[in-house]
């Protein structure tokens, strides 16, 4: 799997982050970053599970470690996984999701401020 993996990443990639969010992205769905973060901390009152402890995340990370021929630390890959889970909720259109019900609230409220004070509940 990791060699799989490892050719996943084209070698024109250069920069870590491209890397990671490369596999990522062929690795792990939306529905299943949503569950995790890199390690495993409350996040906005949400308890998920740590990534960080999976066999998934450690092929991963051995991947990574020998397309950039050990000169990139494990720290930093763990830190830019970490970032990619973070941002989970923002893909396949639910960036666009949370701004739509933004402004519909925002419209309400502001039809609300419209009305006189007797026809507010």
């Amino acid at each position: 799997m990791q060699l799989m993996l490892h050719s996943n990443i084209t070698y024109s990639i250069a920069l870590l982050k491209n890397g990671v969010v490369k596999l990522m992205e062929s690795t792990i769905g939306k529905a299943v970053a949503l569950e995790y973060s890199g390690s495993g901390r409350e996040i906005h009152g949400q308890a998920k599970r740590s990534f960080k402890v999976t066999k998934t995340c450690e092929i991963l990370k051995a991947a990574i470690i020998r397309k950039f021929q050990g000169t990139v630390e494990e720290k930093s890959i763990q830190s830019t996984i970490s970032t990619w889970l973070s941002g989970a909720p923002d893909r396949s259109g639910g960036r666009k999701e949370r701004e739509e019900k933004k402004k519909m609230k925002l419209k309400l409220l502001e039809r609300r401020d419209d009305l006189p004070p007797e026809q507010i509940d």
